[in-house]
């Protein structure tokens, strides 16, 4: 069984993922399903999906043809908003439908109680219909890293580093030294 590990930030403005498959991006937002009876089609990111008996348009669907689309946002991404995010860009991003995942949590709310919410949400089996085509995604295991602090092991650099992330919904500050995070000088 091939299980390929994907990088997936889950974000309010933008679904982001990054693999061996190179990087992939989609709008975020998530809205209600209607019956059209005028078909257009937007963008590459037309989405229609269903998960545990909820059916809804993501992506610049939702932006179009929502009445209530939108992107919820807040310090915990332990959602099921969330899920549908990831579950999307997973089941468009492979082939594949057994994962490995890293996701990133606002360093205000990386904390266990928070990181065990995520990893209870994420891992497991999940069947998703994406546009008339049904998966059974399997995520073996679920990594929770800090939100934007994370882009420090990209480019490591020796003292100290702050970053900072300027997200949708979240702005992050990170410190570091010598590799090592600094939770004083670190916060959302």
């Amino acid at each position: 069984m091939n299980i390929m590990t994907v990088g997936v930030d889950g974000g309010n403005n933008e679904v982001k993922l990054y693999g061996e498959n190179g990087a992939m991006k989609f709008s975020s937002l998530i809205g209600e399903y209607r019956e059209r009876k005028l078909e257009s089609k937007f963008s590459e990111d037309d989405i229609v999906f269903e998960y545990n008996g909820r059916k809804g348009f993501a992506g610049t669907l939702a932006q179009f043809e929502s009445e209530f689309s939108a992107s919820r946002k807040g310090d915990s991404k332990a959602h099921e908003d969330f899920l549908l995010r990831v579950l999307i860009g997973l089941h468009r991003y492979a082939e594949e439908t057994n994962f490995n995942i890293i996701v990133g949590q606002p360093i205000n709310k990386h904390i266990n109680s928070e990181k065990v919410k995520m990893r209870t949400l994420l891992t497991g089996s999940h069947e998703i219909t994406v546009n008339d085509m049904k998966k059974d995604i399997t995520i073996h295991r679920t990594e929770v890293a800090a939100e934007g602090a994370t882009a420090f092991f990209s480019n490591t650099k020796s003292g100290l580093v702050r970053i900072l992330d300027f997200g949708s919904g979240t702005v992050n500050a990170g410190t570091l030294y010598d590799g090592k995070y600094i939770d004083r000088d670190s916060f959302s």
